[in-house]
């Protein structure tokens, strides 16, 4: 039996070579290191603008308002109450009724119910029809144009629901088309 012994010299350059492609993997990995840190120790993280929190709560209340109706026979929550009804019965937040950026008081609300709502069948309404919508502050606010608030907001824009559960972030340009009214009844 004959077995070939590799001489020392040449098992120490292998562990050499080993040691050095591993030392030389090290420093391309510093080097990499280098080179994607620093952008991203210059990354922000930026909050959500307070416009995205005031569409978020806007959707909030007009689910709310269509879960309401979905208990109650179809029917919008009592006109004069309708705040009132969505924090006691539908447990909705009181935060959720004042746009953030909206210089609205504590215990006020930024947006109003459509007044062509009342006594009306939401199921059986145009899907296109105006829910809700943002309004000068108060509480427990019904009414349709007049009390549309364009000044919440940059760009003269404003937060609007439709009775088919969407929302539109509208310019003024835009106002002419939405509907208020059923013209169906």
């Amino acid at each position: 039996m004959n077995i070939e012994k590799t001489p020392p010299a040449q098992s120490k350059h292998s562990i050499v070579r080993i040691a050095v492609i591993v030392l030389f993997c090290i420093l391309v990995g510093i080097g990499l290191l280098m080179i994607v840190v620093p952008p991203l120790a210059r990354v922000r993280v930026t909050e959500p603008p307070a416009e995205s929190f005031c569409g978020i709560h806007f959707l909030e209340l007009s689910k709310a308002i269509l879960t309401y109706a979905e208990d109650h026979n179809g029917m919008c929550p009592t006109p004069s109450q309708w705040c009132d009804l969505l924090v006691n019965d539908a447990n909705v937040p009181l935060e959720y009724f004042r746009c953030p950026v909206a210089d609205t008081p504590r215990g006020q609300c930024s947006y109003a119910l459509n007044k062509y709502l009342v006594g009306a069948d939401l199921r059986r309404l145009p899907l296109d029809q105006v829910l809700l919508f943002e309004s000068k502050s108060g509480w427990n606010q019904v009414g349709g144009p007049e009390l549309l608030n364009m000044g919440n907001h940059e760009d003269n824009r404003c937060y609007v629901s439709f009775v088919g559960l969407h929302a539109e972030f509208i310019r003024a340009a835009s106002l002419f088309r939405l509907k208020w009214e059923d013209e169906a009844k």
